[in-house]
């Protein structure tokens, strides 16, 4: 039996991008597969520092100068914050596993806050993250709360019997992606499970 790997949802939506995007750096790539830190870019700092602002207003009696982070706090008010998720799929029949961290757990739903500078609808829906939250959690519904410029996207998925074959087509097009340019070793070698994680 092989090293058990590992991907993120983060790392899968990084790779899909990439392969996706005319005259790509390979740089980029690579500086994925070896987990180089990634420095924090403006939009991913606003991303921050508005999930930080709905906090803010979840906890107490802050109302925020944004509209749009009020909204999302009146939606996930009472929230689990930040818990983390583990599922597995395999490959080549080995386990790959699939590590996530929530941002709000609601009763039967999940959310996942998002800000971006463009939007438009099914933004998420080739991502891996609302699959293997629900398959990790058995919760079946889960929405992305996703604030551009002034306004509020909700998209929303819900858990049918297809979503695990999806998960598992997904991952495996990946690997098997990094397998075919001749980089699966390079991918193995930075994303091995070692002391659970």
């Amino acid at each position: 039996m092989g090293k058990v790997t590992y991907i993120t949802p983060s790392f899968y939506s990084s790779v899909y991008y990439w392969r996706r995007k005319e005259d790509a750096p390979l740089q980029d790539l690579y500086d994925l597969l070896d987990k180089k830190p990634i420095e924090t870019t403006e939009t991913m700092q606003r991303g921050i520092d508005f999930e930080d602002d709905v906090a803010k207003v979840c906890y107490g009696d802050y109302i925020s100068p944004d509209p749009v982070a009020n909204e999302v706090a009146s939606i996930v008010h009472g929230c689990i914050w930040q818990e983390p998720i583990k599922t597995e799929v395999t490959f080549d029949g080995q386990k790959v596993l699939i590590f996530g961290r929530m941002d709000c757990v609601k009763k039967d739903w999940i959310y996942d806050i998002k800000c971006v500078n463009r939007y438009e609808i099914g933004k998420y829906f080739h991502s891996i993250q609302h699959l293997a939250y629900m398959k990790a959690t058995g919760i079946n519904q889960f929405r992305y709360l996703v604030k551009c410029g002034n306004n509020l996207y909700i998209e929303e998925y819900r858990e049918d019997n297809t979503n695990h074959n999806l998960l598992q087509e997904r991952a495996a097009d990946l690997l098997r992606w990094l397998q075919s340019v001749g980089l699966y070793d390079r991918y193995a070698k930075h994303w091995e499970v070692k002391d659970g994680r």
